[in-house]
C-alpha cells in the first residue's frame, strides 16, 4: 500500500470524524474509564499482566477483533508518537499475509471463524502492548486475570468486564449512527490488523 504523509493523513482522520469530534464519546480515555477502573481494582488484589508472557496477544490465545472507532484510536495514537507508517503497514500487512487473516472461513451463514494471530503492536522483547491504554482496544482492557496468575492461563472476560463492555456499545449507539450517516463509516469488526489497514486504505480514497 502506497502511503501518503502523516499530516495529510491526520487531516483526514480530523475530517472523516469531524461531524462527530463534539461529542464526549470521542475522547478515547474517556470511553476506557470503566475499563481501566476494573484493572486497577484487580491491580489492587494482585489480579494483573505484570509478569505475563503475552499469551492473549499471540496467537495462543488472540482472535481480538475491533470496530471502525478503536481503529481510528489506534491510528490517532500512532500519529501523535510520529510512528514510521510506511512500516507500521508492512507490519500489519505481515501479520494479515502470516495468518492469513484476509481469508475468511464460513462456520455457519452469517458467521465467520475468528482466526488466532500474534498482534501486531505486542512487543516481543518487553513483552507488552505499543499502544497505551488510553487507546487500547475494548476488548484487550477487558481480558484480565481472575486469580493471582501471571501466565495468562485464567485470563477472561468477567462479568464485570462483560458488563462495561455492554454499557459501553450502548453509549456508543449515536457516535455509530453517526458515523455511518455523515462518514460512510460501516461498525463492523475484524482483526486488528486488517481493521487499522481499512481504514488506511479509507483515508487514502
Amino acid at each position: 500500500m502506497s502511503i501518503m504523509p502523516k499530516q495529510q493523513i491526520s487531516n483526514k482522520i480530523n475530517l472523516l470524524t469531524k461531524h462527530v469530534l463534539e461529542l464526549p464519546e470521542m475522547d478515547p480515555a474517556s470511553r476506557r474509564q470503566a475499563l481501566m477502573q476494573i484493572m486497577h481494582q484487580k491491580k489492587q488484589e494482585c489480579h494483573d499482566c505484570g509478569n505475563c508472557p503475552g499469551t492473549c496477544c499471540t496467537m495462543k490465545s488472540n482472535s481480538m477483533q475491533i470496530s471502525t472507532l478503536e481503529a481510528i484510536d489506534i491510528l490517532i495514537y500512532c500519529l501523535s508518537q510520529n510512528w514510521d507508517l510506511q512500516q507500521l503497514i508492512q507490519d500489519l500487512e505481515n501479520t494479515v499475509t502470516e495468518f492469513r487473516l484476509d481469508y475468511l472461513i464460513q462456520a455457519r451463514p452469517g458467521q465467520m471463524v475468528r482466526k488466532n494471530y500474534t498482534c501486531t503492536f505486542f512487543c516481543q522483547t518487553s513483552l507488552a502492548c505499543k499502544i497505551p491504554r488510553d487507546f487500547r482496544p475494548y476488548g484487550c482492557l477487558a481480558f484480565n486475570p481472575v486469580s493471582h496468575d501471571q501466565r495468562g492461563l485464567t485470563c477472561c472476560t468477567d462479568v464485570s468486564g462483560k458488563q462495561a463492555l455492554e454499557n459501553l456499545e450502548k453509549s456508543l449507539l449515536l457516535i455509530n449512527q453517526k458515523l455511518r450517516r455523515d462518514c460512510c463509516i460501516i461498525d463492523e469488526k475484524n482483526p486488528i490488523p486488517v481493521a487499522v489497514l481499512n481504514l488506511l486504505k479509507l483515508v487514502r480514497n
